[in-house]
């Protein structure tokens, strides 16, 4: 009750305000917008319509600034919720792939690759799904290819010697570790 009372206050001595500045400020003053175009109205009245247009400016200011920072603020959100559903499949599949269930492992891992940009540690635990159900081979093949793409990262190049090795590739497990 109390803040209506005292909105209402401050909207009667607003009033009041303004009925003051247009009255004492009767005088006629020219405002010219064009080269060609003036108003002429109350000094009084000219000096709201100003008022009134500054302050359209700074609400349409601050409404860019929130506007900015709410954008800011998805992309964040948004960021982090990604994040969420890739640490949550990756954790997911890792789990799949210690039970033994290295085809469904695979596919989560799959998702996570695609969810995101690769990583070097996804590369070696989708590679490690073959190389732990006995398909060497495949897992040197993937850690080759991805090679291409992350360089000579260490944990690749001993991944690649070690699925070299198991694969029986000795010439290139050693050139992996060299």
């Amino acid at each position: 009750m109390l803040r209506r009372i005292l909105t209402f206050v401050a909207f009667v001595a607003l009033v009041a305000a303004v009925s003051a500045l247009v009255y004492f400020n009767p005088t006629d003053a020219s405002f010219r917008y064009a080269r060609d175009t003036t108003i002429t109205l109350p000094l009084g009245v000219l000096m709201l319509g100003a008022a009134l247009a500054g302050m359209v400016a700074m609400f349409l200011l601050m409404l860019l600034r929130e506007g900015r920072h709410a954008v800011h603020e998805w992309r964040v959100q948004r960021g982090i919720r990604s994040s969420e559903r890739t640490a949550t499949l990756r954790a997911e599949a890792r789990n799949l792939s210690l039970a033994g269930d290295f085809a469904r492992a695979r596919t989560l891992f799959a998702k996570v690759r695609k969810m995101r940009d690769p990583d070097v540690a996804d590369l070696i635990d989708y590679a490690n799904t073959y190389a732990l159900e006995g398909n060497a081979r495949e897992a040197k093949r993937l850690l080759e290819h991805g090679q291409k793409d992350f360089g000579n990262d260490p944990l690749l190049l001993f991944e690649l010697a070690k699925a070299a090795r198991v694969a029986g590739d000795d010439a290139a497990a050693i050139s992996a570790l060299e």
